[in-house]
């Protein structure tokens, strides 16, 4: 009899945790009404979050029902923190962000044709292996070491 209540009890039990992995949050994230890529939606309190596709929509499975606080944030938008209640099985929320006129700070690159010790540098010097663009082509570089090998030499 008591093996019967045990094996009643771990049937009951696991049933409950397939069912709260069972819940989900699909959607899709848009500005203006288009879609936006990549950007991050998660839940901070439960550590857990995906990317949004190319069209904008995304699928968050395995989260526990209840109250939480979802947080959507890309790259040139207002980033947007909502209170959102899940419920057991497959929920659905569509997310509109609104367009930063923030803009992000320029980037300089500058290089010598002679060689510069680190150490003598006034300013700060990064200094990249002729291997590092061969590990990381772009059409620029690639085409530039084809043509002059250069690539090669030190």
């Amino acid at each position: 009899m008591r093996l019967k209540h045990l094996l009643l009890y771990f049937l009951f039990s696991t049933t409950t945790v397939t069912a709260q992995t069972n819940t989900s949050l699909r959607g899709r994230v848009t500005s203006d009404g288009k879609p936006v890529p990549f950007a991050s939606v998660g839940f901070a309190n439960l550590k857990m979050g995906v990317t949004t596709d190319e069209q904008g929509e995304f699928r968050l499975t395995g989260l526990p029902a209840g109250q939480h606080t979802l947080q959507v944030t890309a790259v040139g938008y207002v980033r947007k923190v909502q209170p959102l209640r899940i419920k057991s099985g497959d929920n659905i929320q569509d997310i509109v962000l609104e367009a930063t006129s923030a803009s992000l700070n320029e980037v300089v690159v500058s290089g010598t044709l002679k060689a510069v010790s680190k150490m003598e540098s006034p300013v700060p010097v990064e200094v990249y292996a002729p291997v590092f663009f061969r590990r990381n082509p772009t059409p620029v570089f690639s085409m530039r070491c084809k043509i002059s090998m250069a690539c090669g030499r030190n």
